[in-house]
């Protein structure tokens, strides 16, 4: 009797990308996540339809599983070739969170960005936002003279929580009785673009006062340099409720 060998596979099942069959396809994931809710599965359908658009945000309410959402969007991102991808928590213990609900749904992740299991797209780094966004970042950063990792896709956990922590690592707070020298340098660096915002404000900071301070964002911006940070081809953030 012959075989019809067209009857069989000519190779492995496509990896899924459509996040929603990816998490239906989960092997070992836990028990307790044998469904996706609702506002879960429309979240990730509109992402998905999406997904190509950068800066995208996704709101879900208090409990709404935004963690797995966003490991998800992150997996999703990797089987389709985006990588490497980051996933960024507010702090140590809520990345800690996400590290174990990622064993629980059996997606491979890391804490080590220097790992070549993240830098070769074969699992997902999830740190939290203070290693990624400092002056001395894992990262590297342009003009240091050290490599940047180039990221290809970046879910940032709690998105309000992350513009205050990077407003707070990229402002240089200067008081005049404490750093005259720099604050003065400073004030003469600025003191057109200070009279432009306020001509009232500025003449504060002239006084001998020893009250005024400079709070100074990304001094450099104003010669047309910013600060470095890893290439993102896709940045989805994920705010909390």
């Amino acid at each position: 009797m012959g075989i019809d060998f067209s009857t069989f596979g000519s190779g492995p099942a496509p990896t899924p990308t459509d996040p929603r069959v990816l998490f239906d396809a989960l092997p070992d994931r836990a028990a307790r996540y044998e469904f996706l809710r609702d506002p879960q599965g429309q979240v990730l359908q509109t992402w998905y339809d999406r997904r190509s658009q950068k800066d995208l945000v996704v709101k879900l309410n208090t409990g709404g599983g935004k963690t797995v959402v966003g490991l998800l969007i992150c997996q999703s991102s990797l089987n389709e070739g985006e990588g490497p991808v980051l996933y960024l928590a507010p702090d140590p213990y809520l990345a800690s969170q996400a590290m174990e609900q990622a064993g629980e749904l059996g997606i491979n992740v890391t804490d080590d960005p220097r790992s070549t299991r993240f830098t070769s797209g074969e699992a997902i780094c999830v740190l939290s936002l203070h290693r990624f966004v400092n002056g001395k970042s894992v990262f590297g950063l342009q003009g240091d003279g050290r490599p940047v990792v180039d990221v290809g896709t970046i879910v940032i956990d709690d998105a309000h929580a992350a513009l205050a922590t990077v407003k707070e690592k990229f402002t240089l707070t200067l008081s005049r009785d404490r750093h005259e020298k720099a604050f003065t340098e400073l004030l003469d660096l600025f003191a057109d673009d200070l009279r432009q915002q306020s001509e009232i404000a500025y003449q504060g900071l002239t006084t001998q006062d020893s009250s005024p301070r400079i709070r100074s964002t990304a001094a450099r911006a104003r010669h047309g340099q910013r600060p470095g940070r890893p290439v993102g081809h896709r940045r989805t953030q994920v705010p909390g409720a």
